[in-house]
């Protein structure tokens, strides 16, 4: 009765056909980065003309973000666009009990994708922030091929034995290393939502975060602490400042705020409401 598409491509070209050939009605959803200015990667005839049908097809295009949409109708996409965001599972991600550590934990959380994340830019952010305080740690769970690299990289500025690398976590151990820490940081370049802050905020967690794309959207004084993109000395004076004050932010009320925003129960209503609106019309 109808297909719900989770991003344009690859799998669009197949289910264009299956949307023509049956008549279903088709809804898009888009999360992909490739879309926006910073990344670039929205390019070459093919992509573009499957693209252009898929979108021209779905009943209601769903990015993640306003700063997504934007991107897309950047490049002439055109449709009915209403925003829904990534979801989080509140009945996993949830404030724990934590383990007790000396200090200021910092958690990143990401594909350690530098071009992306930007991860050498926070390593030598903290580095900066390291010489103002010594109880500062961060700790980085994810796993890439520039891994390696990164902990080199560490090792060069001096700050190895404040910097640990994780590997990647999955569910449980992953939601207890969110509950370990005192805030998550993100320092990328370019994100289209960047589902890993609403995870913190699930777990109660502030996030310190540069205003990439679609993070400037949501990250409030409520909720954390925001700097300009690859701006190092003002992520440095956002690790300190929060150092400062680690209980400056209310754990109860960034949970409830991630309950209320992204819950299964509260994407779930938008995407009924979408789902018998593209039923209902011609």
């Amino acid at each position: 009765q109808l297909i719900h598409l989770n991003v344009a491509l690859p799998m669009g070209i197949a289910v264009l056909h299956l949307h023509q050939k049956y008549r279903v009605p088709l809804v898009l959803n888009e999360n992909w980065s490739g879309y926006c200015a910073e990344d670039g990667a929205y390019k070459g005839f093919m992509q573009k003309y499957f693209t252009q049908k898929i979108v021209a097809a779905a009943k209601v295009i769903m990015p993640t973000s306003s700063y997504l949409a934007e991107a897309m109708q950047s490049h002439g996409l055109k449709g009915k666009y209403k925003i829904v965001p990534n979801v989080v599972n509140t009945a996993d991600f949830k404030p724990l009990p934590s383990a007790t550590h000396s200090g200021i934990r910092f958690l990143h959380i990401s594909s350690l994708n530098d071009r992306e994340k930007n991860v050498s830019g926070l390593l030598r952010a903290f580095a900066l922030a390291l010489k103002q305080r010594s109880d500062l740690e961060l700790h980085l769970i994810g796993e890439s091929e520039e891994r390696v690299k990164l902990e080199q990289y560490a090792v060069a500025l001096g700050i190895a034995d404040k910097v640990f690398f994780k590997g990647r976590k999955f569910k449980a151990e992953l939601v207890q290393e969110l509950n370990d820490a005192d805030a998550h940081v993100m320092f990328s370049h370019f994100e289209t939502f960047c589902l890993v802050n609403i995870e913190a905020f699930a777990c109660g967690k502030p996030v310190i975060s540069s205003a990439a794309g679609g993070i400037k959207t949501y990250l409030t004084p409520q909720l954390g602490i925001m700097v300009p993109v690859g701006d190092e000395q003002a992520m440095a004076e956002a690790l300190l400042k929060f150092a400062a004050n680690p209980h400056q932010f209310d754990a109860k009320k960034i949970t409830a705020y991630a309950i209320e925003k992204y819950s299964y129960e509260q994407v779930g209503k938008q995407l009924d409401e979408i789902y018998n609106e593209a039923l209902s019309s011609d």
